[in-house]
């Protein structure tokens, strides 16, 4: 990919122009910047190896202590993660065509496909067209506001014959605009016009090259946040890291929709523009309808960036496997599991008790226990005569067991506690 980049001497493109010197550039820092990390010897191999070493050695762990299974559906996802990591993060050739060119060429394909116009460069020449034409247009209106007047006609000397031809009246000039209502140092049509064009080339390549720029920051440090995508712990960063690529994709999806849609809207009001001052006409209401149609989508294009943001933003990645929860553990995504695993012991099994009553009560149904009467002898030594020096006291109640001493007997019929 690493060749050579344009420049901008003696270019007046200037929005395909950058784009085409961004593209270039960012590739060729994201492909040093991956053959860096990458190389043989690098720091970064190197933490590859040990990552992934105490990865597996993580598995083999689990499987010794009887907290994860040998079956093919909790192994198959860390085989899987492993080789994810080792063909992401050692290959310039996957990466490229898996990450790199899904992420920075593929939302101006699928804009092509959605709107049918030109790609991105193609438009970016249109923009710069309009935008040359708005200046050319202002740097006329300026000339004729600032032009001198005709000399007038010399008068006749004396003498002269009276029969020369009268000169030609000269031409009707056209009429100079007055000055705007911001103040008399220039116009306001002009300043409009070159507003108008600098408020274009911000529309059409501002979003569209902030976002190519910082999405190849995020690409050169992709094998990084790739490898930390392993761990549980470190997972989220990972996370992080996709959601951002994807919305910083996005953006240059809806920005050259938006380009597309501001040229259609516009591209009549400029041709009118040109055709008018090329007769010396020109129009400050035109040019400030410009200016005011410029501004509103210069709105529409803040409002879709918010879109882009609660698009990437609401994506739900869970990198989150069943494999890695301890064998017998419920699923995270069983109602009330995950509650069930915060509460203490004690907790757990009453809240496993009022599951199983509410899915099969008839399991659940107790024998209601037999009373029983605790008989102490008094403390002079009698028998089994002088029982509870409280009478009528209710000491305990439960099922009598085999082996129990002779005190504690179940009450016979008719008998009170």
């Amino acid at each position: 990919m690493t060749g050579r980049c344009p420049s901008f001497e003696g270019s007046e493109a200037l929005a395909s122009t950058m784009l085409e010197l961004v593209d270039c550039q960012l590739g060729n820092a994201v492909e040093q910047s991956y053959g860096l990390l990458t190389r043989a010897g690098s720091p970064f191999g190197t933490a590859i190896t040990i990552a992934l070493t105490i990865y597996v050695a993580l598995i083999g762990f689990r499987l010794i202590f009887g907290r994860g299974r040998l079956a093919l559906g909790d192994l198959a996802p860390r085989l899987i993660a492993i080789g994810i990591v080792l063909a992401l993060a050692t290959n310039w050739g996957t990466y490229q065509r898996l990450v790199y060119d899904l992420l920075t060429n593929g939302p101006a394909e699928a804009a092509r496909w959605i709107s049918g116009e030109a790609d991105a460069p193609e438009l970016m020449a249109r923009v710069d067209e309009a935008a040359a034409d708005l200046v050319e247009v202002s740097d006329a209106w300026t000339r004729l506001r600032t032009a001198p007047p005709p000399p007038a006609a010399a008068p006749p000397p004396e003498g002269a014959q009276a029969a020369a031809p009268a000169p030609p009246a000269p031409a009707a000039q056209p009429a100079v605009p007055s000055p705007g209502a911001f103040g008399a140092e220039g116009p306001t049509g002009p300043r409009m016009l070159n507003w108008s064009a600098i408020l274009l080339l911000l529309i059409a390549a501002g979003p569209l090259l902030a976002a190519k720029i910082v999405l190849g920051i995020l690409l050169a440090l992709g094998p990084i946040f790739i490898l930390l995508g392993v761990f549980a712990f470190t997972r989220g960063l990972a996370t992080g890291w996709l959601r951002a690529s994807a919305f910083l994709a996005l953006v240059p999806l809806l920005s050259v929709l938006a380009t597309a849609g501001a040229l259609l809207l516009i591209g009549p009001l400029v041709d009118r523009l040109v055709a008018d001052a090329a007769e010396g006409r020109f129009s400050t209401l035109q040019a400030l309808g410009l200016f005011a149609g410029l501004i509103v989508l210069a709105g529409a294009t803040l409002l879709l960036l918010r879109v882009a943001h609660m698009i990437a933003s609401g994506w739900t990645i869970e990198l989150r496997r069943a494999a890695d929860q301890p064998a017998g553990a419920a699923p995270a995504d069983r109602p009330g599991a995950t509650a069930a695993l915060a509460m203490p012991r004690a907790d757990q099994i009453a809240f496993a008790i009022e599951r199983a009553a509410a899915s099969d009560p008839a399991r659940l149904t107790l024998a209601t226990p037999a009373p029983f009467r605790i008989e102490i002898p008094s403390a002079s030594g009698g028998g089994s005569g002088s029982a509870d020096p409280v009478p009528g006291r209710r000491i305990g109640q439960s099922t009598p067991q085999a082996g129990l001493p002779s005190a504690i007997r179940p009450l016979r019929a008719g008998e009170a506690l």
